[in-house]
């Protein structure tokens, strides 16, 4: 093979080889590119979910602290309320003991005068003398009792003086118990309202916090709507499965009782014996517990604020902030546990993927819906009692364990204000 020939084929090698080093360099670049572009991606998602977890956070603790405003509030007023009466009854009692200090002024006025007068009748002169120095039976028989009534009204009249004075000494006691009531309580009203002003300026500095964050608070408002329809769609399946149940129960235990020929007729027989069953049930559960309107107990274990309230709730301040509850959300502390408001059975138990455990009890034609529980100490179809443990509610480790139950009552599948129901 020549020169030229080895030359040209050299040539053409190169030529052939260097597409093939710039894609492959190409290809490393793009790799390089994709892997950047994918790690960007994933601080970017991590970065958005920390900030979603921030603002859901901040909301939470929006709630937490005008829902203390909100008690604090009440405390005031039932606190002013209460030292308007202490002070009204520590006014009227100084005006009573000044009343009686004059009263008890005129009779010791009175006796002191009476006595005085006597005295100085008959000075130098013993009782006795007094009366032997009459001028005869009749005289000295008037004088005896005379000074036998003087003695008895003079006996008298000390009793009073004792008794206004033991009046007066307890009105002062009462008084005194009185102002000092009010002073106590005015105490607790100036230390309130410094609480309430402290929540007022953490409040501001939240919703201003939200504020910046809108676009993401918006998508948490609208996450946490449709994890509730959610949850509200599930409870709704499973309490109209519990009533397609207890129907078919209700139509066995109809038949049982009655005639179990073959020719029995259903639609006769079992429609007006399903109706006397249900209706005895009812009557005898749900009376129970409608009489206890406003008196049951809250349902959990310690002691708890409710800061997320029933029905459609619209913020003052953050304009794109609504939101529909359909029961109320009770902030606890995380040794709190949930606990059985009314005698009754449970009548499910499940799992969702938001709310950890729910559970629900029956008490009749009402139900009681216990949400966001982290260990179920009951199971379905167990008959509980007032005041059972459900079991504990579950600490979000991503929000300071913050601890939150979740607690509806329904007339079957209508939703009702709690907060009429519980005693709070």
């Amino acid at each position: 093979m020549n020169v030229a020939k080895k030359i040209g084929i050299l040539i053409l090698t190169v030529i052939v080889s260097l597409p093939a080093v710039a894609v492959g360099k190409d290809v490393k670049t793009v790799r390089s590119q994709r892997e950047t572009a994918k790690k960007q991606l994933s601080a970017t998602n991590k970065k958005l979910r920390q900030n979603e977890e921030q603002v859901r956070s901040r909301l939470n603790q929006l709630n937490l602290v005008e829902a203390e405003i909100s008690r604090h509030e009440k405390d005031i007023a039932k606190a002013q309320r209460l030292y308007e009466v202490y002070t009204e009854e520590a006014n009227k009692l100084n005006d009573s003991i000044e009343e009686a200090n004059s009263q008890l002024q005129k009779i010791c006025d009175t006796y002191g005068s009476a006595v005085r007068n006597v005295q100085k009748k008959g000075k130098d002169v013993n009782q006795w003398m007094f009366i032997f120095a009459a001028d005869d039976f009749r005289q000295a028989l008037q004088r005896y009792r005379y000074l036998k009534q003087f003695s008895k009204w003079r006996d008298e009249q000390s009793k009073i003086i004792s008794e206004k004075q033991e009046i007066i000494r307890q009105k002062h006691q009462r008084m005194d118990s009185a102002a000092m009531r009010a002073n106590r309580t005015m105490e607790y009203l100036n230390i309130s309202l410094q609480q309430v002003e402290e929540k007022r300026n953490e409040q501001t500095q939240v919703i201003a916090r939200l504020q910046k964050d809108g676009n993401t608070l918006k998508n948490v408002i609208n996450s946490q709507r449709k994890k509730l329809n959610e949850l509200d769609s599930e409870l709704e399946r499973l309490i109209k499965e519990e009533e397609k149940r207890a129907r078919e129960a209700s139509l066995e235990a109809a038949k049982k009782a009655g005639n179990d020929r073959d020719t029995l007729n259903k639609q006769d027989v079992s429609k007006p014996a399903v109706a006397e069953i249900n209706d005895t049930a009812i009557k005898k559960l749900t009376g129970s517990f409608e009489e206890n309107k406003g008196k049951l107990p809250m349902p959990i274990t310690g002691k708890g604020i409710i800061v997320r309230h029933f029905g459609r709730q619209r913020h003052e301040q953050l304009k794109n902030v609504e939101t529909d509850n359909g029961g109320v959300d009770i902030e606890t502390s995380n040794e709190s546990q949930a606990m059985v408001i009314f005698d009754g059975k449970v009548s499910g138990v499940f799992q969702t993927s938001d709310f950890n455990n729910v559970v629900m009890v029956r008490h009749g034609e009402y139900l009681t819906i216990y949400v966001n529980i982290a260990t179920v100490d009951v199971k379905s179809g167990q008959t509980v009692k007032a005041g059972d443990i459900i079991g504990g509610i579950f600490s979000d480790p991503n929000d300071n364990n913050r601890t939150v139950l979740h607690f509806e009552i329904r007339h079957e599948v209508e939703k009702l204000n709690p907060e009429l129901w519980l005693k709070q």
